[in-house]
């Protein structure tokens, strides 16, 4: 598929629109259990982003805004602009599936298996269940999303 210029700047701007409330960076603000859960499948990938890009992204808890670095901010945005056209794509499928422009960046890199990305997605959503049960429109949906996951990949 051949983009525009315009559309690969919007498809670029809409991925990095991710960032400030990106699901990596919002904890549990109640449930110690979830929030300790979260910590331990999150947190080494806000690691490898500052790492590997030297992106700080900060962590809050609840709904309450975190407080990024706005040079961080920007220098995600090089990181971005860096991509090849194909890619950016990608990306900017990913952070929609996921939720997170850091899962889809560290998919995208290959430093993480798309399998471990969409359990850190449905990380939530797995903690609910094992307390209350299967929710069927969840599984559904997690379903859906690992074959657009796939397809996202094969492409």
């Amino acid at each position: 598929m051949t983009l525009t210029p315009h559309e690969l700047q919007t498809l670029r701007e809409q991925a990095l629109a991710y960032a400030p409330t990106d699901l990596l960076c919002y904890r549990e603000d109640r449930d110690d259990g979830l929030r300790e859960h979260q910590a331990r499948h999150w947190q080494k990938w806000l690691d490898w982003l500052e790492e590997e890009y030297g992106v700080r992204l900060s962590v809050t808890e609840g709904i309450r805004p975190a407080a990024h670095d706005p040079a961080s901010l920007v220098r995600l945005a090089e990181i971005v602009g860096q991509l090849t056209d194909a890619d950016i794509l990608k990306l900017w499928q990913l952070t929609h599936l996921l939720g997170s422009i850091v899962l889809a960046l560290a998919v995208l890199r290959g430093a993480l298996p798309p399998v471990e990305a969409l359990a850190a997605a449905f990380l939530d959503e797995d903690w609910q269940a094992e307390r209350w049960g299967q929710d069927e429109e969840i599984t559904l949906k997690r379903r859906q999303a690992a074959k657009s996951l796939a397809a996202i990949l094969e492409e």
